[in-house]
């Protein structure tokens, strides 16, 4: 195993509810690469 040569980066932002939330994921359009972003309720926590 070898350590990535180019750097990456992970992209955090609050859309303020769940309804913006999924909105906002019908509409993105970006490809996503990548080994692990860790569990399912990292990536999508359940709003409050």
């Amino acid at each position: 195993m070898q350590q990535s040569k180019n750097g990456g980066m992970v992209v955090s932002f609050d859309l303020g509810s769940y309804e913006n939330v999924k909105r906002f994921l019908d509409a993105v359009r970006i490809p996503l690469v990548a080994v692990s972003l860790g569990e399912l309720n990292q990536l999508f926590p359940t709003l409050k």
